[in-house]
């Protein structure tokens, strides 16, 4: 009986070793993909995360300039004027078309539309 017991020690304390060296085996190996991980991928992903942002914002940009010309378009039905024949303005016939909007502290977006007629001779 000593003699089995003594045989289950010694093989419990061998399992313990060899699991030791394999946690130490395999955490090296998780310390090199980290590495790896922060030397290779982290950087990419730094950058496609900050051209998500720029995405993000032109997207809402473009919303909020929408968004204006339905408000402008809506408020110019209400005058009484058809806008269904109107070019927009980028087309023709103005210049230097520009639609700014912009969010106020209070929530508010400011729109500033700024265009010129194209002058005679120009196309």
């Amino acid at each position: 009986m000593k003699m089995m017991k003594k045989d289950l020690e010694n093989r419990y304390i061998a399992d313990r070793k060899h699991s030791k060296d394999q946690i130490k085996t395999l955490s090296a190996g998780i310390v090199k993909q980290h590495q790896d991980i922060q030397k290779h991928y982290l950087p990419q992903l730094q950058q496609l995360f900050n051209e998500n942002i720029k995405l993000q914002h032109q997207v809402y940009e473009t919303a909020r300039a929408y968004n204006s010309l339905l408000q402008w378009g809506m408020r110019a039905e209400e005058m009484g004027i058809d806008i269904t024949d109107i070019k927009l303005p980028e087309k023709q016939p103005y210049e230097g078309f520009e639609l700014k909007t912009e969010v106020l502290e209070s929530g508010k977006v400011k729109e500033t539309i700024k265009l010129r007629e194209k002058k005679p001779g120009k196309k």
